[in-house]
């Protein structure tokens, strides 16, 4: 009878704990750690929310959370983001993939201005030209434009690309949003998320879409989950000084960090 007892109390435990732990928004990859699971996208077919990257001391608790769409209670939003949301979601970019030039054989850089400074990416073109590819014609589309990195932490990665950042009144799904279609995972030989790269971001095997981030440390566990596509040819110091704003409890960081512009070169 205490045998029975004792295994129906493990099943009940086991039970809740995994309850707890579902949600239809959670990556469906299981991440090594905590910091992985902060660089995920929010779901596949392009959706994303950032996969992160290695820092043992996030607070899983609070990752749960955010990917079960639990709102961070400090987040403030006005009458005014609200009333903007409509039109904001009118402007929303629904891409056509199918519409895309193969740019790689024009430019081999990007310029990307931000309200914090600007840095300059050096492209992979060779060792992941469908990846370029890919960013350079969402770039050249003002697809980025006015988009916020929605994530940064310090010693890890910045993270942007989702374009529900444009509308704080869209703060639950920040790092959710995608251009509508997903590409393929493209790990160039030698490739390695080293600090001063830039991955992509993603929800699982081939689910990338416009979410990307640069690392600021070594990471090169991400290797083989986040495929590399350039490196910060210029500009490092403004992509650090970034990854070390304050931040909020979803690492989102103030002041608020706007892509105003990518410039292919």
């Amino acid at each position: 009878m205490k045998k029975y007892f004792l295994f129906s109390l493990l099943v009940v435990a086991t039970l809740t704990l995994s309850a707890c732990g579902t949600s239809t928004e959670t990556p469906p990859v299981t991440p090594i750690n905590a910091d992985e699971e902060a660089l995920s996208t929010g779901s596949s077919g392009g959706s994303q929310s950032a996969n992160s990257i290695g820092n043992e001391n996030v607070d899983k608790n609070k990752l749960k959370q955010e990917f079960s769409g639990i709102s961070d209670t400090n987040s403030s939003v006005t009458t005014n983001d609200v009333e903007q949301t409509e039109e904001l979601k009118n402007n929303m970019m629904n891409v056509d993939q199918n519409k895309f030039e193969n740019l790689t054989a024009k430019y081999s850089q990007a310029i990307f201005k931000t309200n914090q400074g600007s840095f300059t990416i050096k492209f992979y073109n060779e060792k992941a030209p469908q990846t370029v590819n890919n960013f350079m014609n969402l770039a050249k589309l003002g697809y980025y434009d006015n988009v916020k990195f929605h994530r940064v932490i310090a010693d890890f990665m910045i993270q942007g690309g989702d374009q529900n950042t444009k509308d704080n009144a869209l703060i639950n799904s920040w790092g959710m949003g995608g251009p509508g279609y997903a590409i393929t995972d493209e790990f160039g030989a030698g490739l390695s998320n080293v600090s001063g790269t830039i991955s992509m971001a993603n929800a699982g095997p081939n689910t990338g879409g416009s979410q990307f981030f640069v690392n600021v440390h070594d990471n090169s566990y991400l290797d083989g989950k986040h495929a590399v596509f350039g490196e910060v040819l210029a500009g490092m110091d403004v992509v650090t000084a970034i990854s070390k704003l304050p931040v909020d409890s979803y690492d989102r960081p103030s002041p608020a960090v706007v892509i105003e512009s990518i410039s292919l070169k």
